[in-house]
């Protein structure tokens, strides 16, 4: 038995329009050769493909379509920013509120919004270049009056996600205290980041947020950007996709921060995805760690049963642990090198290098391993030979206050590196 999406489709508009995985594998189940765990994943891989299904827990997905009616979100109208960026209306329109009302059928179904005054409009979604929808002129007429009455935001809220009605409210950001609601959103956002293996731009995001049911509680957070951003940082940020940054010490943490801060590209994306909030404040610089020894790092080669235990001052560059590194597994030092922190290596956010690479967190021969705050079970890798990718995965197994180590030094090893370019004896190797 075969399970398809068109056999999936009719049960999107049953109930609230939230699957509950387990039910429908047990509906399956009859018929199915194999484990169910197999069913199981086979039916979540057929919902994920079909428009408007997104994860909404271990063992849900929404249909956001269905899902989204009851929910809420919070838009900022213009605060200060660049305002070559906007066109009538005088409003940058968040992630969420695009995942909110995108409808299934762009084509065929119109956005119904219901305004506080009692006006009734219906907006149609653009397919063009940029997917969007359509401000006719009495939208524009209605926010103005928002913001001549004081109001510096609206809610808008969904009546029915079938059949894309919306209400929209003035309020002010500081109507409610948002700081539950501001704490519920990081954590689904973290949750979610961290089950990703690239990069999400924001609409990803806020709609699997809103499929989480986060925007059905009351009241509703700030912006998605603005929440994420917000220290202690949780997320990367790079020309528009939004990557999870592993927990690192907070000297590494401060350092991440300022980079991204700094990044033109960056502040321009901020200030039209958190629907023109400024953005958080630059963090105070921590002072380096008053650490004094020495560390012993375990390296083991990826792909291979090589592992050594180095001892190393903590008052050495990561420059230092390279030729270190280099010398442990026998490599020439003829080719480019990196080190990471994302748990990923080569990851282009969190990585330390020689001066050659670009978008480095640091310099590796400006930068100790005092100063990147090494904790006991630290883990970070370095890649070498971005031909050949050479992996080894290290991790910190003791710190050693007042040990001084003047040389880097091998103190424990087990299997023998392989070499670094294989024999060329014949024709096929080359």
């Amino acid at each position: 038995m075969t399970i398809s999406k068109e056999d999936l489709k009719p049960y999107l508009n049953q109930g609230s329009g939230l699957l509950n995985l387990d039910t429908l594998v047990t509906h399956f189940a009859d018929g199915w050769e194999g484990p169910v765990s197999k069913l199981k994943k086979h039916i979540t891989k057929h919902l994920l493909e079909i428009p408007g299904c997104y994860r909404a827990g271990d063992n849900q997905i929404a249909y956001l379509p269905r899902f989204r009616t009851g929910a809420t979100i919070l838009q900022p109208l213009p605060q200060e920013g660049p305002r070559e960026h906007l066109a009538p209306p005088i409003i940058v329109w968040l992630p969420e509120v695009y995942a909110l009302w995108q409808p299934a059928s762009p084509a065929k179904l119109p956005i119904t919004l219901l305004l506080e005054n009692g006006t009734v409009i219906k907006i149609r979604w653009r397919k063009y270049f940029l997917d969007g929808p359509s401000s006719p002129r009495v939208l524009a007429e209605w926010i103005d009056s928002v913001t001549e009455g004081g109001g510096n935001a609206i809610e808008i809220s969904c009546l029915d996600g079938n059949k894309g009605k919306f209400s929209m409210t003035s309020t002010t950001l500081e109507a409610h205290d948002r700081t539950k609601a501001n704490e519920v959103i990081r954590n689904t956002v973290q949750k979610i980041l961290s089950t990703r293996r690239r990069e999400l731009i924001p609409y990803e995001i806020a709609a699997e947020v809103l499929a989480h049911g986060v925007y059905h509680n009351h009241p509703s957070p700030l912006p998605l950007l603005y929440n994420i951003f917000q220290p202690p940082i949780m997320a990367s940020y790079r020309f528009g996709g939004i990557v999870a940054t592993p927990k690192t010490s907070p000297q590494l943490s401060v350092l991440l921060q300022q980079q991204i801060v700094e990044m033109e590209q960056w502040e321009k994306n901020f200030w039209r995805d958190s629907g023109g909030m400024k953005m958080p404040e630059e963090p105070a610089v921590l002072p380096s760690p008053e650490f004094d020894g020495s560390y012993r790092i375990r390296l083991n080669l990826d792909g291979h049963a090589v592992s050594r235990t180095l001892e190393i001052s903590a008052d050495s560059t990561f420059e230092e642990l390279h030729w270190a590194i280099q010398s442990c597994m026998d490599w020439d030092d003829d080719h480019l090198w990196v080190f990471s922190f994302s748990g990923k290596p080569g990851n282009r956010v969190l990585r330390i290098g020689p001066m050659e690479l670009d978008d480095l967190l640091a310099v590796a021969s400006e930068f100790t391993l005092a100063e990147a705050g090494l904790e006991k079970g630290q883990k970070f890798s370095y890649v070498f030979d971005f031909g050949d990718w050479w992996v080894v995965h290290l991790v910190v197994i003791a710190l050693m206050p007042g040990v001084d180590t003047p040389e880097p030094k091998v103190v424990s090893e087990s299997g023998e590196a392989p070499p670094q370019y294989p024999s060329l004896e014949t024709d096929d190797d080359w």
